[in-house]
Formats: structure tokens, C-alpha cells, sequence
């Protein structure tokens, strides 16, 4: 027994000497005061965004203001920390802080000789740091006279590291995790401005929280003394552009280009990709050529050049947001000219972020946000027919797009709500949602939604869909006017009803007697007969074309169902004689009716309307026309007839009597008379 327990101690020691070892070379990281270990993630992105300074002890000295300035350029963002600090007390306070920053290139973090990459300022006059291991940050000591105000000013460079798999990485301020309970109260104002050096918006990937607003063409986000800080999170792409212009060129010209990069010669870079302009002959290749040579030339100096090869892009439609972006600096004092680039960038969504920057340079009147649009595609019965795909498309030219929701129940359940995920800057989504069917033949009833950032709220009418069964192969068709469901037709006989049923509607609205387009009922036909609409009572229209199909034999009943849709049940009802005048001429204008209807309509359109509504409350033609108008039909065609052809019959007897005047020479007498009294 007591040989195992010495083992097992023995095993102990072992394991705790070998867990020491790896922590002394660094191969195990222990945590430390000042930081928060968490996953790798997260520990990359402390280093690479900006950190608040805290202080090392208890402190009466308050922080009142803080100011940061991020200058970002590609491969480094320049910190500059402005901090207003106030002693409350009529003493002296001697105050240490720190701040967790890297050392310069990943330095030995013991070595306290090392060059700090951190200046620190109290009221411009320079303080001395040094890096503490234990804190893992540079400290530093100041002091403050009584009853005194004194600005603190820090500057330090962070490297842009990339992020390898997304080819992204992450500039920002970062507040503590937990408050710090070392100053003595944590309300004071705070701004955050971020300037672009040699980059622009359009490499902007994310930006956390989204109450950021341009001033001039700089980032800024604001809180007051008590409002809740956040985190400031900037996620950027900065390899996208350089990547698909390296992509166009063959590994020999890429190597050579790189070369002459690496050792900063911009100028050789810019002239050796624009000499491979002419190797590409499409449009967008050639464009990513001169995107290409105006950024090079931009590194090398020489701004005017590499404008005008923007402009060139600009006028050209290109979808750099670089180039608008550069151009759009240009035209600080043209307010003319801004606007007209508003409206390029806005109509070929170029990048979203480009859009609020334009807004803050221009007057109200020259912007105008766009609200959302919602496309519905299809909501038709999946592969497996198990039930209905909802397929939408949503687009807002703003690309601010905040909320997307889909509402839908089927008949007799609860409704159900689906919020779909929203992606920065993002012009348009394609929406789809599947929902099973409960059982067959039910109905689905689904409405969207959308919300952006200005405020805009788009919101469907509510859709309906129907879902026969597993059984029934079937199509839906989204119309201008209706849903069309087509089940159990041969290929053949599902064309010509299609196409009858899309000249139907498109008849009916150049008509213009029955709003078509206002509404979208379902109508549902069938190849095959089937038991369950032979007994189907229900509102839908479910209706067997016999085969081989016939219009004229199919456009009585679906008369029937529009008009009964639109105005009332008493369409149903309506003697087939009546039915089929009355229908053909609203809905297909023909016949002798259209032009009684054209009459009536043109008189008194509400009147009219209300003529349809009384037939639809159970009332044949006569009686409708009487209870409206206070007509008969026979007097109601005298007026008809006179409305179109009354000013010809005018017309006409003018003629005749100015002919039987000049026989008789009463004309002339009439001539003679008026020359004489003259």
C-alpha cells in the first residue's frame, strides 16, 4: 500500500514539475492582473484593437472626457488617447496607470530596457514608461496639483495582422470586461473618431454598434457622460481589391509585380500592371487592371494621376467603391456633383457605407432614402411535396436593412413569426422558408415584413398558397393579379393553360373595369379529376379543365369567381345569360356591353363601382342599373349611343344645313347682310 502511495506522489510531482516547465518557456499561458483570458479569438483581437488605460490602485483622480483617434492605414492604425482627468481634492495625487498593449514585434516581455512603443504626454510634456510583466501592460506615473484639470495624451501604432482564413482582421476600442472599481466613478463623455489614411469605407466588412455617424469623411461614434458603453468593433477587408487584380495575372507577372511592391517601388508597380491592360479584353478585367494602376500610383504619391484614372472608373460604371470614394473627396465644394454620385452609388449599390457619408456632405433636398422592396417569387409545394416553399426576395437601395420577418399560419393554427439574419451593408437577400403541411388541402397565409435603419416599415398584404397533397404534382405561378396553381396536368396541356390564364389577366387589366392588380386571389385548376374538389365547398376556386383544354368553355366560371371575389356572392348567382355579357365585357372587353361600361365609368367611376356591388348583393342587371342609376337598359344604351356617336350626328347636320343653306342662297344673302351693315 505504501509503495503505491509513494508512486502516485511521486506521479504527482512529475506532472507539477512538467507543468512549470512549459509555463517558465512560455508554452502554457497563466492568467495575469489587467487581462482576461478567454479563447484565442479573443485574445487576437484584444492585441489588435485599442485598449482604455486603467488605473493600478484605488483613486480619487476622476476621469471627466476621453477622446480616441484611430488613423487607420492598411498595415497599421496609429492610437491617439485624449484623457481629461480632474483631482476633486485639495491635495496633491500622485496617479500610476496602465494600458495592455504588445510590445514592438512580439519582444521578450521581461526585457524592461526595451523601446516602448507607447508615448505618453501630461500636458505636453513627455512621461517616461515601462513594461510590467506581471501586468502584462506599460505603466506609468503622473501627478496632479490640487484642484486641478490636466489633459493626458497617449500615442501608439497597433499592426494590422490578418486574419488568414477570412482575410480580415479587426481595429476598434475595447472597454473593460467588468468595470474597472479603481476610478471612482466610470461616467465621463467619450468619442471615438476613425479617419481613413490609405483606406475607405468600402473595406469596412462590420462595424459594432451601429450608432456611428460621418462627419466630414471620418467615422465617429459619441456617448454621453451616463449612456452604456460599448465595445467598438471594426472588422475590414483589406486584401479583396489587391486580390482579384493579382488573381488576373499569370504566377510569373503576379511574382514580379509583388517584388517591385515589397521594396516600394510604387511607381514601376502602377506602369508594369497598366502594360498588361490590353492581355484582357473584358470589360470588368479591364477595369480591375486600372483599379489596379490608380492604387498603385496613390502609394507612389502622385494623387492627380491616380484621380483621374478613378474618374475614368467612375464615369464608367465600375464597381470599386475606392474610386467613388476617392472621387467623392474631390468634389468636397460641388454640391451638384455629390448628389449625382448619391444616386450612382445608390442605383449600382455600389457599398451601403458610401451612402450615409454622401447624406452628412449634402442638403436634405438633394437625398432621397430609399425604403425596402419585397419581390415574392413563388410559394409552391417542395420536391418531396411534403409541404410549401416560401421564396421571397428583399432589396432596400440604402443597403440599411434592419429587421426581416415572415408571419404566416396555416389555416387553423397559430401564427408563427421567422426573423431572418441581417448582414452589414448588404443590398439584397433571398428569402426562403419551408414549413410542413399539417394535412392536405390546407391553406397557407404568410405576410413580410421590412424594416430599415431610416425608419421605413414595407409590409405586405397578406399571400395565400394552398398545398394539395403528396400525391397531386403541382406548379404555383405568382401573377400580376393572382396565384395560379396548376396540378396534374401533362407538360402540353399545363403550357396552354398557363398562357390562356396570363392573357386572361392581362385582358382584364387593360380593360380597366376591375382593379385586378390590386388583389391576388388563388385559383386552382386541375388536369385530373379528382374526389375532394368534386365535394369541396370551400372559398377557393378549384376548377377541372377537361382535356383537350378550352378557353372559351373555362372563362365562364373563372368570370364568375373574380367578379365574385371582387364585388360580392350575388355574382354567383347571376343568370349565365347575364353572366356571360357582363363578364366578357369587364373582364375581357367585349362585346356591346364594354362600351355601356366605358360610359358609366367614365361618367361616375365610384358610381360605377358601386353598379358592380349591388349585382354582387344579389341583384340581377336590371334591378343593379335601376337601384344605381334610375335607368332602364334601353334608355341607358340611347345614352350610350349618343356619348360616342352624338358629336359626329352633330357634326353631320351642321353640314347638311350650311349645304341647304348655300342651294337656296340663303348663305350668301346671310354674307351680303353682314358685308352691308358693315
Amino acid at each position: 500500500m505504501k509503495f503505491f502511495t509513494m508512486q502516485i506522489r511521486y506521479l504527482l510531482l512529475l506532472r507539477l514539475f512538467l507543468l512549470l516547465l512549459l509555463i517558465s518557456y512560455g508554452a502554457l499561458s497563466v492568467p495575469v492582473l489587467g487581462t482576461t483570458p478567454t479563447s484565442t479569438a479573443e485574445h487576437n483581437t484584444i492585441e489588435n484593437v485599442a485598449q482604455d488605460i486603467f488605473p493600478l490602485s484605488k483613486t480619487a483622480i476622476k476621469l471627466s472626457k476621453q477622446n480616441i483617434t484611430l488613423d487607420w492605414y492598411e498595415n497599421t492604425t496609429i492610437v491617439k488617447g485624449s484623457y481629461r482627468l480632474v483631482n476633486p481634492e485639495n491635495k496633491t495625487i500622485k496617479l500610476k496607470l496602465g494600458l495592455n498593449i504588445p510590445p514592438p514585434n512580439n519582444n521578450i516581455r521581461n526585457n524592461q530596457e526595451e523601446n516602448s512603443p507607447l508615448l505618453v504626454y501630461i500636458q505636453e510634456e513627455e512621461v517616461t514608461t515601462s513594461f510590467n510583466q506581471k501586468l502584462n501592460s506599460y505603466v506609468w506615473e503622473i501627478q496632479i496639483e490640487p484642484s486641478a484639470e490636466v489633459e493626458l495624451e497617449i500615442l501608439y501604432n497597433l499592426q494590422n495582422s490578418i486574419n488568414e482564413q477570412q482575410q480580415s482582421h479587426q481595429i476598434g476600442f475595447h472597454f473593460p470586461w467588468a468595470k474597472n472599481k479603481f476610478w471612482p466613478t466610470e461616467s465621463y463623455d467619450f468619442t471615438l473618431t476613425l479617419n481613413f489614411k490609405d483606406t475607405h469605407p468600402g473595406q469596412i466588412i462590420k462595424l459594432e454598434p451601429n450608432n456611428y455617424f460621418f462627419l466630414g469623411d471620418s467615422l465617429h461614434w459619441v456617448w454621453k457622460t451616463t449612456e452604456e458603453k460599448k465595445d467598438i468593433i471594426i472588422t475590414i477587408d483589406t486584401q479583396g481589391e489587391s486580390k482579384d487584380w493579382l488573381a488576373l495575372l499569370s504566377t510569373k507577372n503576379k511574382k514580379q509585380l509583388l517584388n517591385l511592391t515589397s521594396q516600394g517601388y510604387y511607381y514601376e508597380a502602377a506602369a508594369f500592371i497598366e502594360s498588361k491592360y490590353y492581355d484582357f479584353t473584358k470589360t470588368e478585367e479591364k477595369q480591375l487592371i486600372l483599379l489596379g494602376q490608380a492604387y498603385y500610383l496613390q502609394k507612389a504619391g502622385d494623387e492627380k494621376r491616380a484621380l483621374g484614372v478613378f474618374a475614368n472608373l467612375v464615369k464608367n460604371d465600375a464597381p470599386f467603391p475606392r474610386a467613388y470614394w476617392e472621387v467623392g473627396k474631390s468634389y468636397e465644394q460641388h454640391t451638384n456633383k455629390l448628389a449625382a454620385l448619391y444616386n450612382q452609388i445608390q442605383e449600382l449599390q455600389i457599398h451601403a457605407l458610401l451612402q450615409p457619408w454622401l447624406i452628412a456632405k449634402l442638403p436634405g433636398d438633394k437625398v432621397k432614402l430609399s425604403s425596402p422592396e419585397v419581390t415574392i417569387k413563388y410559394a409552391d409545394t417542395n420536391e418531396g411535396r411534403k409541404g410549401i416553399i416560401i421564396k421571397s426576395q428583399a432589396t432596400d437601395k440604402d443597403g440599411d436593412i434592419t429587421k426581416i420577418t415572415l408571419r404566416y399560419n396555416w389555416e387553423g393554427e397559430k401564427e408563427k413569426e421567422i426573423n431572418f439574419a441581417i448582414k452589414p451593408f448588404q443590398y439584397n437577400y433571398d428569402l426562403l422558408h419551408f414549413t410542413i403541411a399539417p394535412g392536405p388541402f390546407k391553406q397557407l397565409y404568410y405576410q413580410w415584413e421590412i424594416t430599415d435603419a431610416a425608419g421605413h416599415k414595407v409590409t405586405t398584404e397578406m399571400k395565400e398558397a394552398f398545398y394539395l397533397n403528396e400525391e397531386i404534382k403541382s406548379d404555383t405561378y405568382i401573377l400580376e393579379g393572382a396565384n395560379l396553381i396548376l396540378g396534374d396536368y401533362t407538360t402540353e396541356e399545363q403550357t396552354k393553360v398557363q398562357r390562356w390564364f396570363k392573357s386572361y389577366l392581362k385582358m382584364a387589366n387593360e380593360a380597366g373595369f376591375v382593379p385586378v392588380k390590386a388583389r391576388s386571389p388563388l385559383l386552382i385548376f386541375m388536369g385530373q379529376e379528382h374526389d375532394f374538389f368534386k365535394e369541396y365547398q370551400g372559398p377557393l376556386f378549384v376548377y377541372h379543365t377537361p382535356t383537350p383544354f378550352s378557353p372559351n368553355t373555362t372563362r365562364i366560371p373563372v368570370h364568375r369567381y373574380f367578379l365574385g371575389y371582387w364585388y360580392g356572392q350575388g355574382w354567383h348567382t347571376l343568370p349565365l345569360n347575364e353572366l356571360t355579357k357582363l363578364g366578357d365585357a369587364l373582364m375581357l372587353n367585349k362585346g356591346w356591353q364594354a362600351h355601356v361600361f366605358s360610359y358609366l365609368q367614365n361618367k361616375n367611376h365610384q358610381l360605377f363601382a358601386q353598379l358592380l356591388y349591388t349585382i354582387g348583393e344579389g341583384k340581377n342587371w336590371t334591378e343593379a342599373l335601376s337601384t344605381t342609376y334610375h335607368l332602364t337598359p334601353f334608355k341607358l344604351n340611347l345614352l350610350t349611343i349618343w356619348y360616342f356617336i352624338g358629336n359626329y350626328v352633330l357634326a353631320l347636320l351642321i353640314i347638311i344645313l350650311f349645304a341647304w343653306l348655300s342651294k337656296k342662297g340663303h348663305l350668301y344673302k346671310l354674307i351680303q347682310h353682314f358685308k352691308t351693315t358693315k
